[in-house]
C-alpha cells in the first residue's frame, strides 16, 4: 500500500476547484427580489462576470496550494480553459421567482428554479428545484445597481452577477 501524498495532484485541485464552482453556482442561483439595493429591484436576468470570477478562482487556488509552492503554469492555463467554457445566467422574476442555465465548465449543466426575497440590499435565493428534482437549500448576498454578489461559504470565493 502506498503512502498518502500530501501534495496535492493537478487532478485533485482541479475536482475540489470544480466542486466549489458548481456548488457556488448551485447556491448562487437560489434567489433575488423586490425592492432596494438601488438602481431598481433585481428583476432581470444576469450573467456571471467572467472576470470576476476568473480572478477569484486563481486567488482560491493559490490559497489551495501547499505553503511555499506555486501553481504551475499547466494548472493555471487548464483552469482558463475550463472557466471559458463555464456559463451561468441567473433569470430573476418579478413575482419571487428564479431560473438558473449554465454548464459548470466540465460539462455539468446547471438547472435550478426557486425564490426570491430582498431586505434593503440583502437578497436571499431558495432553492426548490435542482436538476428536475426537489431541493431546498438558501444562499443570502447582495444586491446592488444591477449587481448580485453571492460567497457560496466562508472558504469559497465570492461570484458576481451583472444584468444584461
Amino acid at each position: 500500500m502506498r503512502a498518502p501524498n500530501p501534495t496535492p495532484t493537478l487532478g485533485d485541485i482541479m475536482r475540489t476547484f470544480t466542486f466549489g464552482l458548481a456548488f457556488l453556482a448551485a447556491l448562487t442561483l437560489t434567489a433575488c427580489g423586490g425592492e432596494g439595493g438601488g438602481g431598481g429591484g433585481p428583476e432581470g436576468k444576469y450573467n456571471i462576470d467572467r472576470d470576476h470570477l476568473e480572478k477569484a478562482a486563481m486567488e482560491q487556488a493559490k490559497k489551495e496550494m501547499p505553503e511555499g509552492m506555486e501553481m504551475p503554469p499547466e494548472m493555471m492555463t487548464m483552469m482558463k480553459q475550463m472557466l471559458a467554457k463555464f456559463t451561468i445566467e441567473v433569470d430573476v422574476q418579478s413575482g419571487g421567482n428564479w431560473v438558473v442555465k449554465g454548464n459548470a465548465g466540465d460539462g455539468d449543466k446547471l438547472d435550478e428554479t426557486g425564490t426570491w426575497t430582498i431586505s434593503g440590499d440583502q437578497i436571499t435565493f431558495t432553492t426548490t428545484k435542482k436538476d428536475g428534482k426537489e431541493h431546498k437549500s438558501s444562499k443570502t448576498g447582495t444586491y446592488k445597481n444591477g449587481v448580485i454578489m453571492l460567497k457560496p461559504d466562508a472558504e469559497g470565493p465570492e461570484m458576481r452577477f451583472v444584468r444584461k
